[in-house]
């Protein structure tokens, strides 16, 4: 487990259009098996709006939820021609033709610009992409260490709910806590993060803080006192 502060220059985020059957990063060499499915909630943003998103690599297309799409505004393009019903997001077969162009934002670095379904599921989240965002996109689940991979190894954690911290067992030999997103701190201020209440075994784990040149945090308690 680690915290601290670190000094960043100011940075902008790119946008990436992402292109059907595209393979980007790790998915590039690596051929997709549907029968290992997985499934990860992740804090993100849609067209500048916060939410949490589920990654799921058993869904092969991409959902953005009614209401979700209201609150948005988003404007719908609806073809008769082109729909298709869903299984296993709703009461039996969810069937849609409306279509979006929407923003996802994943960490601080990059901005995709992909096209979504709007259907009524009952996932749990607003938003659900499936293979056909992960795969061009280049994202990878980590489950061993908590996280979800992008290109350049950039790393977003992942996020469980309560029940599930206090049911699931420990995955690997990192802690995932602290921030959901990257902090950027200036110099001299300060920035206090909240740790989950059910700590680790310390025969396993132990709390330990990094200071190097960009890093200079300070331990202010920890159970050990």
């Amino acid at each position: 487990m680690a915290t601290g502060t670190r000094r960043v220059a100011e940075r902008h985020s790119k946008m990436m259009k992402l292109s059907p059957g595209e393979r980007i990063g790790w998915w590039s060499a690596q051929k997709f098996d549907r029968r290992v499915r997985m499934r990860a909630l992740v804090l993100g943003a849609v067209n500048n709006v916060r939410t949490k998103i589920l990654l799921d690599t058993g869904a092969n297309v991409s959902a953005v939820s009614e209401s979700f799409a209201r609150r948005l505004h988003l404007k719908r393009r609806t073809n008769s021609d082109r729909q298709i019903d869903v299984q296993g997001i709703g009461k039996g077969k969810v069937l849609t033709s409306s279509r979006e162009t929407i923003k996802v934002a994943l960490g601080w670095q990059v901005v995709y610009e992909f096209e979504v379904w709007i259907m009524p599921h009952h996932a749990g989240v607003d938003l659900i992409l499936g293979t056909d965002f992960m795969i061009p996109a280049g994202i990878r689940l980590d489950p061993y260490n908590s996280t979800a991979r992008l290109p350049d190894e950039v790393e977003i954690p992942l996020i469980k709910s309560r029940s599930a911290w206090l049911t699931e067992p420990t995955f690997g030999d990192r802690v995932s806590d602290g921030p959901a997103e990257s902090l950027s701190i200036p110099a001299r201020m300060i920035a206090e993060l909240t740790l989950r209440r059910k700590q680790p075994s310390e025969d396993t784990h132990e709390i330990w803080v990094r200071r190097t040149k960009a890093w200079i945090p300070t331990l202010a308690h920890s159970s050990r006192g």
